[in-house]
């Protein structure tokens, strides 16, 4: 995926709409960060209201 300046972004784990990666980590925080660690050492993450990379 490339944005409008060419960059690369970072993978994005599997989210749900308006909570993002919110309720994965709201479930379990550990097996979450396991889980997203195994896409990549960087990732691109959507909670309620922001957005981490």
């Amino acid at each position: 995926m490339t944005t409008d300046t060419g960059t690369k972004q970072p993978p994005t784990p599997d989210g749900v709409p308006l909570l993002g990666n919110g309720l994965a980590f709201s479930r379990d925080p550990f097996g979450a960060v396991v889980k997203w660690a195994r896409k990549g050492n960087v990732v691109h993450l959507n909670f309620p209201g922001r957005w981490h990379c």
